[in-house]
């Protein structure tokens, strides 16, 4: 059986999400923070290694 590449880690999401730019993308992350806290009931977890970016246009 394959093991999932990416894992939970205990990085801050907030944290993580003040850093995305631009400021639109940033609190589009945001809302969905708090759409999918609501949604779920779940505390949000950060997953995998966020070392690199991937260019978006």
């Amino acid at each position: 059986m394959v093991d999932n590449a990416a894992q939970p880690t205990d990085g801050d999401v907030e944290e993580y999400l003040a850093t995305i730019e631009p400021a639109g993308r940033r609190e589009d992350g945001f809302r969905l923070l708090t759409l999918m806290a609501d949604v779920t009931g779940e505390a949000p977890t950060t997953w995998g290694a966020a070392t690199s970016r991937v260019p978006t246009r």
